[in-house]
């Protein structure tokens, strides 16, 4: 980059007047972008990225390296390799970030479960799963408190909502298992 005088000289020696011809410093790059991305859930099954820096006028933002946009967000990501680059005004483009948005977790299935009625000796149930089973899974019969234990024990008489539930969070459907109430102990005979 610099300012030249540009000049012909013919056979003679004799030289025309000089044409001034500036050469500009290259454009800059702009920086390999950052951003934040939010993964996909058990209820929702994309993902989006949201760019950070740098941001400003002039500058759009492409993942597949073809399509630019304005917007700085991106939603609606399936499940893949992302790689974010930024390109100025000139033309320059950025390296690349690479974003992996992740597949949506799994949920668990609906839970099976065996039940033991209230007897005559003891008026309360209890409630054992049986599938699914395994480390950071956890079970409610309310949809609120979870343990980690298949086991409910000294359930009153009623009707509870047995749900699983995985470690990023995902909720099984509910299976309904109802505890019965204790049978009527016969009278005394007279």
């Amino acid at each position: 980059p610099n300012t030249y005088n540009l000049t012909v000289r013919n056979a003679a020696g004799c030289e025309s007047t000089a044409l001034t011809v500036t050469i500009n410093a290259a454009p800059v790059t702009p920086a390999t972008p950052t951003a934040t991305n939010v993964q996909p859930t058990c209820l929702v099954g994309t993902g989006s990225l949201s760019v950070t820096t740098p941001i400003g006028a002039g500058l759009e933002y492409s993942i597949d390296g073809t399509n630019y946009q304005g917007s700085t967000d991106f939603t609606g990501l399936i499940p893949n390799t992302y790689n974010l680059t930024v390109r100025n005004a000139d033309g320059c483009v950025s390296a690349p970030l690479v974003v992996t948005i992740n597949a949506a977790p799994t949920t668990p299935a609906t839970p099976t479960a065996s039940a033991v009625q209230p007897t005559c000796l003891d008026a309360t149930g209890s409630i054992s799963v049986t599938t699914p089973t395994g480390t950071g899974l956890e079970y409610s019969i309310d949809g609120t408190n979870y343990q980690g234990s298949t086991d409910f024990n000294g359930l009153a008489p009623n009707t509870y909502n047995l749900t699983v539930r995985n470690a990023a969070g995902c909720e099984s459907t509910a299976l309904t298992v109802t505890i019965n109430a204790a049978p009527v102990t016969p009278a005394t005979p007279t």
